[in-house]
């Protein structure tokens, strides 16, 4: 048995209000391993961390407790699909075999080049949330990003 991976020090959280189908639809979709499953009485998925793809986010069905001074945390599927924070997978093989393959996804942008060298799918999950995939095609230099794109880099991560 190989040891399950540590979490890193900041790792992305998503809240789904079926927290459970979510997992199944990672795990199904790209493999994600599923570490530290919680259940409620009622066995409702509570959370859990996934890891697959070479990073790790933590996933849970939509909360409230008294530790956060009010603060809710919910998905989208509660503010009619509005919300600030799109994953970014970035893949290593072709684009087109990860786009859509999460259960009940909808393609809202077929794969495209983008001016930065980026080969770019979106897709909306069954609750709203907006997965960005992209593949690298060609790296850029500083100067073309900055020609194509019209924006002044100071560097490149």
């Amino acid at each position: 048995m190989t040891a399950a991976p540590r979490s890193p020090a900041i790792q992305p959280c998503v809240f789904d209000l079926d927290a459970k189908a979510a997992l199944e639809g990672l795990a199904t979709a790209f493999s994600f391993e599923t570490r530290f499953p919680a259940t409620d009485e009622a066995g409702r998925g509570e959370r859990a961390e996934m890891f697959g793809l070479g990073a790790a986010i933590g996933l849970g069905c939509e909360w409230e407790r008294p530790q956060f001074g009010g603060a809710l945390m919910r998905g989208r599927a509660s503010f009619d699909g509005v919300g600030a924070q799109p994953d970014r997978v970035r893949l290593s093989g072709e684009i087109h075999a990860h786009c859509a393959c999460a259960a009940g996804a909808v393609i809202t942008q077929e794969p495209e080049d983008q001016c930065g060298g980026d080969r770019i799918c979106r897709e909306r999950g069954l609750e709203g949330h907006v997965s960005n995939f992209s593949q690298t095609d060609k790296r850029l230099s500083v100067a073309e990003m900055a020609r194509v794109r019209g924006l002044s880099f100071t560097s490149r991560v």
